[in-house]
């Protein structure tokens, strides 16, 4: 081979080197999948709060006053005490001199979950717990007057009192035969109230609820 033809055959090299080299990285980059940029995704949103149940040691909706030997006081627990409406729970009407001495009223709305013997019972509503305290002690002693424990009833409760009278009952838990026992003076006012009033009139002093005795199992 001549020196001329060894010349040509290098430069042709070269050149397809040169060429090569040119357009060999447009042929890689159409081959590679251009990358996309990371799609952001929003975490799950937060669950919904659940409301903590209130504990035993938590505050009841109370009232409270002096009792008179004067005039008669009356303490009222409203339906909803968190919202505006005036709609009346229950209460106690004391007549004057229901305290045999000095003494402080205070009555509750006790959720049935605290209630003794809870299991003796059907429940229509929460508890009222109504105590004397006197000189800052509570006092069991049994009034010196008749005071009146009463329930305002719901729609529902004045129909269950009208059409199914043997499931409808005012109870005070007696705490010495530890048993829920039926008012033995009771009276019930059709008209007062938004759908009647009923009425236990009582000297003691304690838990007291509207509910009904569940036949015994044979």
């Amino acid at each position: 081979m001549s020196w001329k033809k060894v010349i040509a055959f290098l430069a042709i090299g070269i050149l397809f080197g040169v060429f090569w080299g040119l357009s060999a990285p447009q042929i890689s980059s159409a081959q590679t999948v251009p990358t996309l940029a990371p799609t952001t995704v929003a975490p799950p949103p937060p669950p919904e709060p659940t409301p903590t149940p209130k504990g035993k040691g938590a505050p009841l909706y109370c009232v409270k006053a002096p009792l008179s030997k004067e005039m008669e006081v009356t303490l009222s627990l409203l339906r909803f005490p968190e919202k505006s409406s005036k709609e009346i729970w229950g209460g106690v009407i004391n007549p004057p001199g229901t305290a045999c001495e000095d003494a402080v009223e205070v009555i509750c709305k006790v959720p049935v979950r605290y209630l003794p013997g809870r299991s003796q019972l059907n429940y229509w509503r929460e508890g009222l717990e109504v105590r004397q305290y006197v000189k800052g002690i509570v006092d069991d002693t049994q009034s010196c007057r008749q005071k009146q424990v009463y329930f305002e009833l719901t729609w529902y409760e004045r129909w269950i009192h009208d059409n199914m009278p043997e499931r409808f009952g005012v109870f005070w838990y007696n705490p010495e035969k530890k048993e829920w026992q039926p008012c033995e003076d009771l009276t019930f006012e059709p008209k007062e109230g938004k759908y009647g009033k009923v009425f236990c009139s009582t000297l003691d002093w304690g838990y007291f609820t509207l509910g009904w005795k569940p036949p015994k199992s044979k």
